[in-house]
């Protein structure tokens, strides 16, 4: 079979999308010069969600790039019937057009900020305030409102970032108290085990837990040895699994990965790391290990006319599609990136 190349060309201020297909055809989607990050997607890559300039967007291929009425999105459910994010520092829940303020712990807060959902939308993690300022993170399910699962230590703050697709298992983060930055700890949660601490990878004295997979499996996040002068010395993106947390490298000549996103059953993940050369999102498997997606797709003869891949925001549960963003001629450009992990065999 013949490599089919398609590259549209485009003025390099403008922002965009593109997808990969099974025959490694590349096409480009404009998303208009206001646009930002596309942070999530759907379990089948076929709805992407994200923020830009005029606040929350959605974008298919068929519809294009449509306003949300919430500031920002940051999740969406695996079946793709619910986005989640924040409209005027609240927690929302947007499902069959019904846009639902999810509240705060008390009545007299002013801040609740919801990431992650499950697969069908029934339940919302994030984080909410109480009157007195503390931050707690929550979950929400379908007429019980925001239950606070509190923090490792039983003070300071938690912020929960994802949840599997049964609600059952949650991910994020909590620190001990403010200001205390360098021992914030990655944590699991599950209604009959409570908090578990993650721990951090060896040499490193923080962590932090950005997703979960769908199966509840794996948790994907980053752990970085932080500093007296309150900066990182060094961070590297871990994948945990049966009570193991595995350093997952950097690129070449790196010092700072994190991964972001995961696969449905683990065996993808996503996410950024620098390197000799710049910042660059990588595409993470067992039998490959850390791999620069630029890298790879351009050893693949695909010719991404001077596009660097930087960041891998996540990625579907089934693994056809990466979203993320990158710079073309210098300037941030927009994208995802559907089914770079074409059998190799197929590309002739």
């Amino acid at each position: 079979m013949n490599k089919k190349i398609k590259i549209l060309q485009i003025p390099a201020n403008l922002l965009f999308v593109f997808l990969v297909n099974n025959c490694w055809c590349l096409t480009f989607y404009d998303l208009g010069e206001n646009a930002s990050y596309p942070v999530a997607v759907s379990g089948d890559g076929s709805l992407v969600v994200g923020s830009h300039a005029g606040g929350a967007f959605k974008w298919t291929v068929e519809n294009g790039l449509q306003g949300l009425s919430m500031n920002y999105a940051t999740g969406i459910s695996s079946d793709g019937s619910t986005i989640v994010g924040a409209n005027n520092v609240r927690a929302f829940r947007l499902q069959n057009e019904n846009y639902q303020n999810l509240g705060t712990f008390s009545d007299y807060a002013n801040f609740s900020w919801a990431d992650g959902v499950n697969y069908n939308g029934d339940t919302v993690v994030g984080e909410s305030a109480y009157s007195n300022g503390d931050r707690r993170a929550f979950v929400w399910r379908q007429g019980q409102g925001l239950l606070d699962i509190g923090t490792l230590t039983g003070s300071g703050w938690s912020r929960a970032r994802s949840v599997s697709h049964n609600g059952e298992v949650v991910v994020g983060i909590s620190t001990p108290s403010s200001g205390n930055t360098s021992s914030d700890r990655a944590f699991l949660w599950t209604q009959a085990g409570g908090l578990l601490n993650l721990g951090t990878l060896p040499g490193m004295n923080r962590s932090d837990a950005n997703f979960v997979s769908g199966d509840g499996s794996t948790v994907v996040g980053y752990s970085n040895f932080w500093n007296n002068s309150g900066g990182s010395d060094a961070s590297r993106a871990f994948r945990w699994n049966s009570g193991v947390m595995e350093d997952l490298g950097v690129l070449s000549g790196g010092n700072h990965s994190y991964a972001y996103g995961v696969s449905e059953d683990g065996s993808i993940i996503v996410g950024s790391s620098d390197s000799s050369i710049s910042t660059r999102a990588f595409i993470w498997r067992a039998t490959d290990g850390m791999v620069d997606l630029t890298s790879y797709l351009e050893s693949q003869g695909l010719n991404l006319n001077n596009f660097i891949l930087r960041e891998a925001y996540a990625v579907s549960s089934d693994g056809s599609t990466v979203v993320g963003y990158g710079t073309y001629d210098g300037s941030i450009a927009m994208r995802c990136y559907r089914d770079w992990e074409t059998d190799r065999k197929s590309v002739v």
